[in-house]
């Protein structure tokens, strides 16, 4: 039969309960885990290219590269296009509204591809779905962004 392991008692004490094994019997290695330093390396590496990407775009192009750059960033992570416009504002090199609107650029374009690849893989009644989530939160964003000081 397959192996059992056991799981932690969850908070409040109750009894822990045996899970199977992964298939085959073999037992999880250390790398199935949520830090995995090969993926952590990868997301390093995108803040670190969409960073230099958005400041060179900043420096030779004005806002409008800022946009362009936010936007590519965005297709493989909303995130590190965040993190990069971020920066820039920090160090003084963007305002606040630039700020704003190249967020919003990167989370609608993220939304965007996100939207599409819900249609592709799971059909259209899971990519509407996904959609309009999707649609729903960056609008808020937008309210949100018009909201703001400056």
């Amino acid at each position: 039969g397959q192996a059992a392991r056991p799981v932690p008692a969850p908070a409040g004490g109750q009894a822990a309960r045996p899970v199977p094994a992964p298939a085959g019997g073999q037992a999880a290695r250390p790398d199935d885990g949520p830090l995995r330093l090969r993926e952590a390396l990868l997301v390093a590496a995108a803040l670190s290219v969409v960073t230099l990407a958005v400041s060179a775009a900043e420096q030779h192009l004005g806002h409008s590269g800022i946009y362009a750059a936010a936007a590519l960033g965005a297709l493989a992570d909303a995130h590190s296009s965040v993190a990069a416009l971020g920066s820039l504002h920090a160090a003084a090199r963007i305002e606040l509204a630039t700020l704003g609107t190249g967020v919003l650029v990167a989370i609608g374009t993220n939304a965007l591809l996100r939207s599409g690849v819900a249609l592709v893989a799971g059909g259209t009644a899971y990519g509407a779905r996904v959609a309009l989530s999707l649609a729903a939160s960056t609008t808020m964003a937008c309210v949100v962004l018009l909201g703001m000081p400056g």
